[in-house]
């Protein structure tokens, strides 16, 4: 497995980990508001663009070196 492919699937992990996992539970309150949303929805929010971004850097990671497909 090359060094690429690690980071790639490390980087899913934390995807996982930030999103999905337990950590929901801690964030999951209505104040402080930030932005003008409860926190939980700020949360999710940014989530869901550090999810983007790491799939993005995962895909130029893989394809930059022709990496191996699934």
């Amino acid at each position: 497995m090359n060094p690429n492919m690690r980071i790639a699937i490390l980087l899913a992990i934390i995807n996982f980990l930030g999103a999905i996992w337990p950590v929901t539970f801690w964030v999951n309150r209505i104040r402080p508001f930030v932005f003008g949303l409860p926190f939980f929805l700020f949360w999710t929010f940014i989530w869901m663009l550090v999810c983007f971004l790491n799939l993005v850097f995962c895909y130029l990671l893989i394809e930059r070196k022709g990496g191996e497909r699934p």
